[in-house]
């Protein structure tokens, strides 16, 4: 049931977990460095002379045909940006993309969403959370708004789009920074998209606990569930080591802790809370076997004993009765320890071909 991962020589998209990390980074930052001159000052990506990046490149996220990646870029303020990934065109902008758009794009904050429901010619669709405000802009066209959240009056950040176009599950907050939530309290609220329009904010049952800070929301690929970060009390949502992921149906209900985020039993001096487990996301696949459900997440978590945050996959099984049972977690072998690898996104992104050669002796 685990997706598989390969290498291959041709051109079709690979299932991915894409991290902010050395070898994604390589990626982002040569889409970064392409797009420079078109990006504000206060987004610009130097290279200092000890190969270090200046700014940050995160937040990314595929878009739904997997052919280009929506990100913000810092070290301030991390600006939205869009690029393409596919071979022969990598760091530029798709051919669909409006110029009075992307300038708005490149004018606002926050982690982009988008939704299948919404990516077709005249109707492709980014929102940006910005100050506190779910902006949407028509990528391919000059239409742009906001979403109306009727009975919320705090700040919205961090949306997470359903797939099908319809929900919007968002934190809201009162305090932000560069585009995202910093301190709690938090809840995690829903609105219909309501074709550009937005409408009642209601909060989402099981995430939205007023003792609690809930974020960083993503959507099941067949949108019937909700992973979102949790933490007690009202800290910093950044990287908080009483961090924990839970799961809760789309439509509201009973939030069910992961198992995932435990350490391995042999860490007997490690426990949860306090292993940093944050930003879930989940497989681009649920496959459906024997009357039950099978789904894999991937987060990234602080167990290893080092401050440097890894990814792990964990699997949650769903049966014909809605009974959720999740697993313990699975350490992604081939990322690098030495590196922090945090904000991961599980995409099908159109990568491009990797060739490994030889040389005969």
């Amino acid at each position: 049931m685990f997706p598989s991962f390969s290498l291959t020589a041709d051109a079709d998209p690979l299932t991915s977990i894409a991290i902010t990390s050395r070898s994604a980074v390589a990626l982002l930052r040569s889409i970064a460095q392409r797009n420079v001159p078109a990006l504000p000052s206060s987004a610009a990506l130097v290279t200092r002379s000890t190969g270090a990046a200046a700014g940050a490149v995160g937040c990314h996220t595929a878009t739904p045909d997997g052919n280009g990646v929506g990100f913000s870029m810092g070290p301030t303020n991390y600006f939205g940006n869009l690029a393409d990934i596919r071979q022969g065109s990598t760091g530029t902008l798709p051919s669909y993309v409006n110029a009075g758009a992307m300038s708005a794009i490149r004018a606002l904050r926050g982690i982009p969403a988008y939704s299948k429901g919404h990516w077709s010619d005249g109707d492709r669709i980014v929102l940006l959370s910005d100050t506190g405000t779910l902006n949407w802009v028509q990528v391919d066209g000059t239409a742009r708004g906001t979403l109306a959240r009727t009975g919320d009056a705090n700040k919205a950040t961090e949306p997470a789009w359903s797939h099908d176009g319809q929900q919007v599950v968002y934190a809201s907050a009162t305090s932000l920074i560069d585009g995202r939530l910093g301190n709690g309290p938090a809840d995690l609220y829903s609105i219909p998209y309501g074709n550009r329009a937005g409408g009642t904010a209601t909060p989402l049952a099981g995430a939205s606990d007023p003792a609690a800070t809930e974020f960083y929301p993503s959507f099941s690929p067949d949108d019937a569930y909700i992973a979102f970060t949790r933490l007690a009390g009202n800290g910093s949502s950044y990287s908080n080591p009483a961090s924990e992921v839970y799961v809760v149906p789309s439509a509201g209900g009973t939030a069910v802790r992961l198992a995932a985020n435990d350490a391995a039993a042999c860490q007997t001096t490690l426990a949860s809370p306090g292993l940093t487990n944050d930003w879930p996301k989940w497989s681009p696949q649920a496959t459906t076997a024997n009357g039950k459900t099978y789904y894999w997440l991937t987060f990234s978590s602080k167990r290893t004993g080092t401050a440097n945050a890894q990814l792990y996959v964990t699997a949650m099984v769903v049966d014909g009765g809605g009974k959720v049972t999740t697993h313990p977690a699975l350490y992604l072998w081939n990322q690098p320890a030495a590196d922090g690898n945090h904000t991961p996104s599980w995409d099908d992104f159109s990568i491009p071909p990797i060739i490994i050669g030889y040389q005969k002796k």
